[in-house]
């Protein structure tokens, strides 16, 4: 139908309705929700207590075939403020992957890069493009973006892990591919081959002699020496450090930082605020996280998620070990990467409590 939109009977609703016909949207009236003094993320924090998610992926354990799980039995950490998307913010993914005795998650590949945190158990391992990976309590495993990779439990018990991965942002890119490996399992090439050339810190073979993989495993017995070397070096009661791809000295995934921390009961650390999230999985101990003025309580196998620029500190209860894994390296890359320090700490105003 032809407007005649010269006519003086047209008024400012007209207007608007016949720019809805048309699909086009007057940025006066957007500009204000669009522009921002300060990221106003949809999702919210939240956290995720262990004691839950345990009998559940145990119970699915029970009553859901690996194949009836498409692929994977995997509880997802959905954010209540993401209207029922499967996500635990609006770029990362967390969720608690269950394997049973003798049980193999078949090989797959897709464009999300991922990680696996293991929470406890023994005797599985990851097979990353015919690399086996043993998988330990405490490692870090990585199966970055389109990388081969099946789960093998070799032995007569379970295993439960962390799953992140950057499958929101992806998503939300579209970008996400996926295929099937063309049998259940990938024949195996070797084992920890990733390890050959990453045996030793500080060290590392040059390309002409030995082709420099990706390190995918990253052992906590590792870890752990290095937090507590660290801690008896600065005498403080904090200590932080970050994984790293050891060819490059940068992230261990292009879209994903992953960190290990250990506190000391009698420290809080100082209020602070980053652009992008930030989903972090409780290894030891307990204590609080204060996000947004909000109190959440956590202890061992609990995982919880701070927003993007939501105010967050930490307090233990009891010498802890964090993991974290952040969209940092994604924001760098876009160039909107920033962080703020408060001068105090924030005011706690409320107690979260889950639904």
């Amino acid at each position: 139908m032809n407007y005649d939109l010269a006519t003086t009977d047209l008024t400012y609703a007209d207007l608007i309705a016949r720019m809805r016909s048309r699909e086009l949207l007057p940025l006066w009236e957007q500009v204000r929700r669009l522009n921002t003094d300060h990221p106003q993320p949809k999702a919210v924090p939240w956290l995720w207590r262990g004691e839950d998610i345990r009998p559940l992926a145990e119970a699915a354990g029970r009553l859901v075939t690996i194949d009836r799980g498409g692929d994977r039995r995997v509880l997802v950490l959905a954010n209540p403020g993401l209207d029922g998307m499967p996500f635990t913010s609006s770029t990362l993914w967390g969720a608690i992957q269950y394997l049973g005795p003798r049980e193999t998650a078949p090989a797959h590949r897709h464009t999300a890069a991922a990680l696996r945190f293991v929470l406890e158990g023994s005797g599985v391992f990851t097979t990353v493009n015919g690399d086996r990976v043993d998988m330990a309590a405490g490692d870090l495993i990585l199966t970055p973006g389109w990388d081969w990779h099946d789960h093998t439990n070799t032995s007569d018990g379970s295993m439960a892990w962390f799953d992140g991965l950057d499958l929101p942002a992806v998503y939300n890119l579209d970008a996400v591919f996926f295929e099937r490996f063309a049998e259940s399992m990938q024949p195996l090439t070797g084992s920890d081959l990733s390890e050959v050339t990453h045996a030793e810190a500080g060290v590392r073979p040059t390309t002409e002699e030995v082709p420099l993989k990706r390190q995918v495993r990253y052992r906590w017995e590792r870890t752990d020496r290095a937090l507590d070397a660290l801690l008896r070096e600065s005498g403080q009661c904090s200590a932080t450090i970050e994984y790293i791809d050891t060819r490059t000295g940068g992230s261990v995934l292009p879209t994903i930082a992953c960190e290990a921390q250990r506190l000391l009961p009698g420290y809080r650390t100082p209020t602070r605020r980053h652009a992008g999230s930030r989903i972090c999985v409780v290894y030891e101990g307990s204590g609080i996280a204060v996000i947004g003025g909000k109190r959440f309580d956590w202890e061992r196998g609990d995982v919880f998620v701070a927003p993007s620029w939501a105010a967050i500190d930490l307090e233990s209860h009891t010498p802890s070990s964090l993991f974290w894994m952040t969209d940092r390296p994604l924001l760098q890359a876009l160039g909107l990467y920033r962080q703020h320090q408060a001068e105090q700490h924030q005011v706690i105003e409320a107690t979260f409590e889950p639904t």
